[in-house]
């Protein structure tokens, strides 16, 4: 990591571990207004920028983007290295550099091939910009990392408290209402439990250092970065389900949202039409094991990547 000019450079991380894309889920629902199917598209990523299914898989969804614009599709993208759904992408003066891989820069490439309406979701820019530094050096002094020491607490708070009050203001009822509710009151529990709110002031470093005697380092960045995840898919829930007059809806997104978020569509009505199976390999790297499922104290598994040619014959 290298900070120039207030700028800090560091790799992506969010809700997983370190990206490629390793399950499509499609669904279908009749849109009355324009009486034809509404296709969904999901395309779950794995933050591993150094995979070679990377060029592969970003040259397939390049070209699907140029052959699908000219019917004016949706993209929805979770993309930490562009200005997210408030207008911001960076901490004080600390900004993300994270292109590379799928996600990084995605909002830019899908506008490059002519896509006109992306939507990017993503807010944590000062959970990435603390968080980051630390989760790629492990073992390093907490002290050294200029972003982890500036940022506050109460920092990571505020952009959860300004991403809840945006989506209190969706009027959408109904099944994305009740995922609402129950993600939010899920969220101030993690809080609660955190005890985040009680250590507003206290740098992200000095926190760590405070509560990692007790679950460890990797298991408490691990917490950190995953405890409020759902919001985001309350905020793509929000947006499929007001996307009216489109016929193909892509999203592109890391973890489990993808998963969690057609799970609730299919329950909501939504026809599957396809899905690929998830099959998982083992890491040796605890790096890159953050959002992983752990098998032992050094070990984890995370998905392989797929082929994702298929989504072609559904745009």
């Amino acid at each position: 990591m290298k900070v120039i000019r207030n700028f800090l450079w560091c790799t992506l991380i969010t809700v997983s571990a370190q990206a490629y894309i390793y399950e499509i889920r499609v669904v279908r629902g009749w849109d009355e207004t324009q009486a034809r199917y509404q296709y969904l598209i999901g395309l779950s990523d794995f933050h591993d920028k150094i995979d070679a299914a990377n060029k592969t898989q970003m040259d397939t969804l390049k070209a699907a983007f140029t052959q699908c614009c000219s019917r004016d599709p949706k993209i929805i993208v979770e993309d930490i290295s562009s200005k997210g759904s408030q207008g911001r992408m960076c901490c004080g003066n600390f900004f993300v550099e994270s292109h590379g891989g799928i996600l990084g820069g995605l909002t830019e490439i899908c506008k490059s091939c002519g896509v006109k309406d992306v939507d990017n979701i993503e807010y944590r820019y000062c959970r990435v910009t603390s968080l980051g530094p630390i989760i790629n050096n492990l073992n390093g002094s907490l002290d050294s990392f200029p972003s982890s020491k500036a940022i506050t607490i109460g920092s990571l708070l505020e952009e959860i408290d300004m991403f809840i009050a945006e989506l209190t203001t969706f009027a959408q009822g109904g099944i994305v209402n009740n995922y609402y509710k129950t993600s939010v009151a899920q969220l101030f529990q993690e809080i609660a439990a955190l005890q985040l709110r009680d250590h507003k002031e206290m740098s992200v470093a000095d926190y760590i250092a405070t509560h990692e005697k007790d679950a460890g380092r990797l298991a408490l960045i691990r917490k950190l970065l995953t405890f409020d995840s759902t919001l985001l898919d309350v905020k793509m829930l929000h947006m499929l389900a007001t996307c009216v007059g489109k016929d193909t809806v892509i999203a592109v997104a890391g973890g489990a949202h993808i998963g969690r978020v057609w799970d609730v569509l299919e329950q909501a009505g939504y026809e599957r039409v396809y899905a690929t199976n998830i099959k998982m390999m083992k890491e040796t790297d605890p790096a890159k094991c953050v959002g992983c499922t752990m098998t032992d104290k050094n070990c984890c598994l995370k998905p392989e990547p797929i082929d994702i040619s298929p989504i072609n014959q559904f745009i």
